[in-house]
């Protein structure tokens, strides 16, 4: 191996956790790698090799594709429909909704989607799924209220399994829910069928009140926590999805602490009010990175301590194996589909012309690579961003979400308005999971 000069992938990060070192390279699949820090050295000064006692480390830090030699060249990776092998629908099936939170881009009205509309997109999917020779399908189910429209939930679901089970390697049901009609009933069909829960919770009492009430003013709170105890005490995993606005950030430090000690999957969104004013998105990110700090702190702690395990993502960051070319899928293996049969770009996107139906004769994924909604996303990832291109996070956030970005700046074709609160808080998420590796690897 002496003969050979090896040098560090740049994107490489490294860290230390206890007696461990730790290294990441987004879309690196080797993920999160912990070393001795012998090892941790190594990589950080190839100069210090030893021969002899040094080989297996090195030989670790090449396997893991941390280091390559001089003169490698890395092929970018880059979006390519032919290779599509999943498809994620997100399946709007009613307009209707209990709650009238301020942040909802859904026009509210009765509107739901028949039995007739399911069976046509299953059709549609299953067509879909055939022609390009899918391995994975995922839909998850919203509104509106999804849990306000049962029988088509159920049709859903069912025929999912159904159709798919023989067939795809993955499925993956999930309903989107406010959580306020979640009940016995719900969790028992949910158990049944293995359906995911996306649970909306926006913090502990004033400060969920504050954004998610019903129409008739009265917070929503009390309800959605009750109905959430009674997932806990079922031992159903879910995942809680808060939404952080200017109006309830000063309780997300208590929220934390209660998802953090009851180990919760939990994601972490985040909406600032644009309306004709983005400057002062770096006041509210300089606020974020400040509460996010703090609420890290203690997730650390509890990590440390044994009593939580990372299970947690903020906004558009992905710390997975993959390569994230763009922070979500659509325009590329992510299609919307609402109560009337129509496709769409993307869900908050359902106001503009939609890109197909399900009725006509293209696929689902045939209509996501042809939309022009956004033109400027056609076979364009975030290494051909300007602004992205030379960071070490890209394949991470992927540029974050081409939608925001779009509306702030005029193209999706570049860094998100969040980027600085990426940039600080990536490193933050990676030291996280490595805690929780070095937990597992040690614990007793």
């Amino acid at each position: 191996m002496t003969e050979k000069q090896y040098v560090r992938v740049v994107t490489c990060y490294t860290g230390e956790v206890n007696k461990f070192g730790y290294a990441f390279v987004p879309g690196n699949p080797a993920g999160i790698v912990l070393m001795d820090k012998r090892s941790k050295a190594l990589l950080e000064d190839l100069s210090i090799y030893q021969p002899g006692s040094d080989d297996d480390r090195l030989r670790l830090l090449l396997d893991n594709g941390l280091i390559h030699e001089i003169g490698f060249v890395d092929v970018k990776p880059k979006l390519c429909k032919e290779h599509v092998r999943s498809i994620s629908t997100w399946l709007h099936i009613t307009n209707n909704c209990n709650l009238d939170c301020p942040y909802c881009y859904i026009k509210k009205s009765s509107d739901r989607m028949t039995i007739a509309t399911a069976k046509a997109y299953m059709d549609k999917l299953e067509e879909t799924f055939l022609k390009h020779s899918l391995r994975s399908v995922a839909i998850r189910i919203s509104g509106g209220e999804p849990t306000l429209e049962r029988e088509v939930v159920e049709y859903v679901v069912q025929e999912l399994y159904s159709r798919f089970q023989s067939r795809a390697t993955e499925i993956l049901p999930v309903i989107i829910t406010n959580g306020t009609l979640i009940n016995e009933s719900w969790l028992d069909f949910i158990n049944k069928h293995k359906v995911g829960i996306g649970f909306s919770l926006d913090g502990l009492g004033q400060w969920h009140d504050r954004t998610r009430f019903f129409k008739n003013g009265g917070g929503s709170f009390q309800t959605v926590f009750r109905n959430l105890e009674i997932c806990l005490r079922s031992k159903i995993r879910f995942n809680i999805l808060t939404t952080i606005t200017e109006d309830n950030i000063d309780g997300v430090e208590e929220l934390n602490r209660y998802l953090v000690n009851n180990d919760l999957n939990f994601r972490y969104g985040v909406y600032r009010d644009t309306t004709g004013d983005y400057q002062g998105y770096q006041s509210f990110i300089d606020k974020l990175k400040i509460v996010l700090g703090r609420c890290y702190d203690y997730y650390a702690q509890a990590i440390t301590e044994g009593r939580a395990q990372f299970r947690h993502r903020l906004v558009d960051i992905h710390l997975d194996r993959n390569p994230h070319i763009r922070s979500c899928g659509i325009g590329h293996s992510v299609v919307t589909v609402n109560h009337r049969g129509e496709v769409y770009l993307c869900q908050s996107r359902m106001n503009l012309k939609p890109i197909g139906n399900i009725w006509e004769k293209r696929t689902l994924l045939e209509m996501a690579h042809s939309q022009n909604t956004l033109p400027q996303l056609a076979n364009h990832g975030v290494l051909d961003y300007n602004t992205c291109k030379s960071c070490q996070w890209a394949l991470t956030c992927g540029g974050g979400c081409p939608v925001v970005n779009a509306d702030t700046y005029g193209t999706p074709l570049t860094a998100s308005p969040y980027c600085d609160l990426f940039r600080t808080m990536i490193p933050r998420l990676i030291h996280l999971k490595a805690l929780t590796l070095v937990r597992a690897l040690t614990k007793v």
